[in-house]
């Protein structure tokens, strides 16, 4: 149902865009459909998604928060010169230069690393990609300002008691998306200056973290100081955006949250108004790479708060219903938050894949993670039409009180052997005491509640495995 929703929110040029109050294309919009997609094994949509959004922002000489849906992709050429263009062309008219220009840099780099397909990094994407992060506005100290079209920002008005975030402080969620997107670019071959930009903006993201352990969202213009308490659409974004190797400050950041926003239905809420719609994809992906203890919990609640029709509105009330039920033909009033929307959905969705196969890797390496978990004593996890390198790849988990079995299979006729790296998550309560690959030992584990294999060769043969618990 969600993917049917992004194929009708993505124009036939490959521009995503709401549709409903919103006739553009956004920078940040696209990012649950490009998510989402490449989870689902649509590498082809993902490259239009980009290719098009940079060909209009192209046609208009911006790096703009929005742009036209009208323009023909494959009739726009490259600048001549894209260095001299990019550096010269409008940045972000009408907003403040931060936040919705990093998107594009983190979406090219979750594309190549899922598909292997570097060559959409040519030397006129990747400097449109390097302009769009140096000419955001960051000062010395790797602060950075709102944007002042962040999906979230009446509703953290509310949290943090004051007017729109915008006027009143930096943005630590500026400063994340800034320093993952310079590092993931320079590690896809950017400009050396990327390196200090990262660095800085990376300096800025740990000023945020308060004493207790949380990412405050915002330190305020007057005072200089943190706002006292965690935001669930800025503090879930360290891990979203890196769930690699998650460190002992990640953990404590998501311990935080949990203790202080976490409501029986295993959503997050800072006030008492409402949330966004993704806010809760962030959060399920960030339990699910710590392994904690919530993450079922969570899980459940993504059930809760999709609307009857399956979708995650702009905003959500405190009982989990669309935050606008009514609808105004000019648009505004009662309808003023709007509905029909590809980000929140995709990142939800996107966010219940990462907890359910935590897929990853790099396919330029041939590297695959996985992470397959069964939720709430589920008997059985089959998911067809994941994609890996432009290939297909099947993963079926079985769970028995005895333990567990694991098969991947990948289509065959594609040659190289992929290094396959398995985490497998014993029930509350057991422990993963040996591991067979076939009938015989697979290698010599200490048992334990979560078990990371040696690297498993995959090749056109598929592979079994199981696990038995002690």
């Amino acid at each position: 149902g969600m993917l049917t929703t992004l194929a009708l929110q993505t124009a036939e040029n490959g521009i995503v865009s709401p549709m409903h109050r919103y006739t553009s294309g956004w920078l940040r919009d696209a990012e649950g459909p490009v998510r989402l997609f490449l989870r689902t094994g649509h590498d082809a949509r993902v490259r239009r998604i980009l290719d098009a959004t940079v060909a209009s922002l192209t046609e208009r000489g911006a790096i703009a928060n929005s742009f036209s849906l009208t323009i023909d992709p494959d009739a726009v050429d490259d600048p001549a010169d894209p260095d001299a263009f990019w550096a010269s062309a409008d940045f972000m008219p009408g907003r403040n230069a931060a936040e919705a220009p990093s998107y594009p840099a983190i979406l090219h780099d979750l594309y190549v690393r899922t598909t292997g397909d570097a060559a959409i990094l040519s030397d006129a994407r990747m400097a449109f990609l390097e302009q769009a992060l140096l000419r955001q506005d960051m000062d010395a100290d790797g602060l950075l300002p709102f944007s002042g079209d962040e999906t979230y920002r009446w509703l953290m008005a509310v949290t943090i008691g004051e007017t729109v975030p915008e006027a009143v402080g930096w943005s630590a969620g500026s400063s994340l998306l800034l320093a993952h997107a310079a590092e993931r670019l320079l590690a896809l071959g950017g400009d050396d200056a990327l390196s200090e930009v990262g660095a800085r903006a990376r300096a800025g993201t740990e000023s945020y973290v308060d004493p207790e352990g949380f990412v405050s969202p915002i330190r305020f213009f007057d005072t200089g100081g943190l706002f006292f308490g965690p935001y669930e659409d800025v503090s879930t974004q360290p891990l979203w955006l890196d769930p690699v190797d998650p460190a002992e400050a990640d953990a404590r950041n998501v311990d935080v949250l949990a203790e202080r926003l976490m409501g029986e239905d295993g959503v997050l809420r800072s006030n008492d108004l409402g949330i966004t719609g993704m806010s809760h994809g962030f959060w399920l992906a960030d339990l699910a790479a710590l392994d904690h203890p919530e993450r079922d919990r969570a899980f459940n609640g993504l059930g809760g708060l999709a609307t009857p029709s399956g979708h995650f509105e702009e905003g959500h009330g405190p009982d989990n219903d669309a935050l606008s039920i009514t609808h105004q033909a000019d648009g505004m009033g009662a309808d003023a938050v709007a509905r029909y929307r590809p980000w929140e959905g995709g990142d939800a969705l996107a966010g219940m894949l990462r907890a359910l196969i935590g897929q990853g890797g790099d396919a330029r390496d041939a590297r695959l993670v996985l992470r397959p978990r069964l939720p709430n004593g589920w008997p059985f996890l089959v998911a067809r039409g994941l994609r890996f390198g432009g290939v297909p790849l099947t993963v079926e988990l079985e769970g028995y009180d005895e333990g567990q079995v694991i098969r991947l299979e990948r289509e065959s006729g594609h040659g190289r052997t992929w290094d396959v790296s398995l985490s497998l998550q014993a029930p509350p309560g057991r422990s993963i005491a040996r591991v067979f690959l076939g009938e015989l030992p697979f290698a010599d584990l200490p048992a334990g509640g979560v078990v990371t294999l040696p690297d498993i060769p995959l090749t056109d043969t598929p592979v079994t495995l199981t696990a038995v618990y002690d």
